[in-house]
């Protein structure tokens, strides 16, 4: 394999005096560059560092190159991580006149930069990969990428996963990810293909681990790997088609040993192949004759095998070379970074973003064609697939970031208000769930909306006069009634007269409504400590400023997805995205806040007000009955979707909720880069009385 790349990187790159920039320090940097010593190598790019050396080597921020008069940059890195590591350069490469190359030469933007038009992939379809599978005898899978897939965005992000949970045990290991890489890395220099248990040998004489120790990280990272790995469903249908009349082998470039690779195909539904090939049991990888055991093992013409994988090296040049024909398909990341979502692979920082876009991927990309005739922009028609790759992150992200705040500002208590945090409240109740997390602060979902808590709060005159003239887009009278619960004659334009006429009837009406929120809330939070918080959507924090006047013992502080500045101060209230005075306009909620109207709300109709009882009295529903089943069926999804996560990663809670990438899923909303055609999307619409005074139609807006 060294031999294979080293004479594949000196044909391709025949000038040595050339300076050159190689970008990576993992395992084929390590092999291939104390092989090329006679070539001018300037220095090395890397994602995580920006000084330094490697291998004798400086490590430089991509920022100095133009001090070197550089041309070339060299990507070495796994086949699949290429199209996201030159994603990430591209566009300064090309402002600088830089040409980035893989090791055999090949110019990375002829074939990268294409997918703005179109490429030759995009014109494959099931109905091409049947009737090359109908032409064939035999047929090989590759397993990882193609039949399976791990629910991050790379590979090695399973490592970090194991660092993190590492940190929560006795049996400390600082730098697990980069030491179990490097292992891995220099052990296949000197023991072609080893298996899982050789690699963990060898970290055991570096860091002097007792065998029990040992034996639980092997443990350990097998059970991480089950956790995370899934079958590519669509993949999985068709091979379970197919067996009934196709012979079907797996051939694998693997550490895991057969037994331990049967374990996960077969939980995930892949059962009825004749055999599997592993590069560790067979001690040779797919570059180094596995395709030739193959065909030795079938005992047919290698004509007669058709091979499937993703890897254009891997699984299409290697099969080739021994006379396998090949039908590549294409990885999730590879169609990621060959979409209109290609800017996704910028927001790869820290583990919970890589896990959060390992399963955008999954929903997005599960289907290998589902980009056919699309030139790279997705069609989206399942209401599922759209809430899981687009809002359920929003509704996770900011609840996690609500239960981090709270700890931060040492809140008492949180009050989840209707109807903006009523799903916000459900997830918290799956953070609470899960044993391993350490969430102590109580909750609970709280009836308040403008309108009632608006009324509730007016206690003089000049209370009414701001009330009454905050916008609304109606006739007074309608205004009078929905704000006041007052019916007036209206025979002039002067509000401000209404107000004096009718300030007694307004006074006491208000008072009156007063008294039975008051109710409500001793019922509910009399006992509660002092400093509470208010969750609440978007907006300028009129919920949380009309309880503090009617909740006087009470220190509330606002939590809101997006607080609009200049009503609630900043000092009694924090936003999860950056208010845009300060940051900016953050262009993904302009693009989905009706949508996020829609989603972040509770089934219940809108709150009016309150009994003498304290019990809550609500809006005629609006909603059809239909509308309210697809609200509750995004919840649902949403709900399984936020239980997935916390489950597989509850160090979740140790984690930043990045606003950014958040932004980024809510931007994609746009047309330019998802066509979106979701039926149950016709009949959604929002109620909004209290300001617009009419109902606004999601599927016009």
């Amino acid at each position: 394999m060294e031999n294979n790349k080293v004479q594949a990187f000196r044909n391709a790159f025949q000038e040595k005096h050339e300076p050159l920039i190689f970008y990576g320090t993992g395992k084929i940097a390590s092999l291939l560059l104390p092989e090329i010593t006679d070539y001018n190598i300037v220095g090395l790019l890397d994602r995580e560092r920006e000084q330094g050396m490697f291998l004798d080597i400086p490590i430089l921020n991509i920022n100095k190159l133009c001090d070197f008069q550089i041309k070339k940059i060299i990507i070495l890195a796994a086949e699949r991580n290429i199209p996201v590591i030159y994603r990430r350069i591209a566009k300064f490469c090309k402002s600088n006149g830089i040409i980035v190359y893989d090791l055999c030469g090949r110019n990375l933007a002829e074939i990268y930069d294409i997918y703005k038009t179109d490429i030759p992939y995009f014109h494959k379809s099931w109905k091409d990969l049947y009737e090359a599978i109908d032409g064939h005898d035999i047929i090989s899978f590759d397993i990882f990428d193609t039949l399976l897939i791990r629910k991050v965005l790379y590979p090695h992000t399973i490592f970090d996963i194991i660092e993190k949970k590492l940190q929560k045990v006795e049996l400390k290991i600082p730098s697990f990810s980069k030491l179990r890489l490097e292992v891995s890395s220099n052990l296949d220099k000197k023991n072609p293909a080893p298996n899982i248990y050789e690699i963990y040998d060898e970290i055991q004489q570096i860091i002097h681990i007792s065998d029990k120790e040992k034996r639980f990280l092997i443990d350990l990272e097998i059970d991480v790997e089950k956790s995370f790995i899934a079958p590519r469903d669509s993949m999985l249908k068709l091979f379970n088609e197919i067996k009934e009349y196709k012979s079907i082998y797996l051939v694998s470039n693997m550490y895991f040993t057969e037994d331990i690779l049967e374990d996960i195909l077969h939980a995930c539904g892949y059962i009825g192949y004749k055999e599997i090939l592993i590069s560790c049991e067979y001690r040779k990888s797919k570059q180094d004759g596995l395709f030739n055991s193959l065909v030795n093992k079938v005992k047919v013409s290698a004509n007669h095998i058709l091979h499937i994988g993703d890897s254009s090296i891997l699984d299409k040049i290697e099969p080739q070379k021994v006379g396998i024909e090949v039908f590549p398909i294409m990885s999730m990341i590879d169609m990621l970074a060959n979409s209109s979502y290609s800017i996704a692979v910028d927001y790869d920082k820290g583990i919970l973003n890589k896990i959060i876009l390992g399963h955008f991927l999954k929903y997005a990309f599960d289907d290998p064609f589902i980009l056919y005739e699309t030139k790279g922009r997705l069609k989206v028609s399942k209401i599922d697939v759209y809430v899981k790759m687009f809002l359920s992150p929003l509704a996770l992200f900011y609840s996690l970031w609500i239960l981090k705040e709270t700890e931060k500002l040492k809140i008492d208590y949180i009050m989840f208000t209707s109807r903006d945090a009523y799903l916000l409240e459900h997830i918290t109740n799956i953070f609470l769930e899960n044993q391993k997390l350490k969430i102590s602060t109580p909750y609970s979902y709280f009836y308040a909306s403008r309108r009632a808590v608006s009324s509730a709060a007016v206690f003089n005159e000049d209370d009414a006069k701001e009330l009454a003239n905050r916008p609304f887009y109606g006739s007074i009278k309608d205004m009078f009634f929905i704000r006041f619960g007052i019916c007036i004659e209206e025979n002039s334009s002067d509000i401000e007269d209404y107000i004096k006429i009718y300030k007694n009837e307004i006074l006491n009406k208000c008072a009156q409504k007063r008294r039975n929120y008051q109710i409500y809330i001793h019922k509910n939070i009399v006992n509660q400590p002092k400093r509470i918080a208010v969750v609440d959507q978007c907006g300028y924090g009129n919920v949380q400023k009309g309880l503090a006047k009617i909740m006087t013992d009470k220190k509330l502080h606002g939590f809101f997805l997006r607080k609009s500045p200049g009503v609630v101060s900043p000092c009694d209230s924090s936003s999860f995205f950056p208010v845009e005075e300060e940051y900016g306009t953050t262009n993904g909620l302009g693009i989905a806040y009706l949508v996020l109207e829609q989603f972040l709300s509770s089934p219940e109709p809108s709150l009016v007000s309150f009994d003498e009882n304290g019990n809550p009295l609500f809006e005629k529903e609006i909603r059809s009955i239909d509308q309210l089943d697809n609200l509750k069926n995004m919840h649902l999804c949403t709900l399984n979707y936020c239980e997935e996560i916390i489950n597989l990663f509850p160090e979740i809670y140790d984690e930043h909720p990045d606003w950014k990438l958040i932004n980024l899923f809510l931007e994609f909303l746009d047309e330019k880069y998802t066509e979106i055609h979701i039926p149950e999307f016709l009949n959604m619409k929002i109620e909004d009385n209290f300001g617009q005074g009419h109902i606004i139609d999601l599927n016009k807006n």
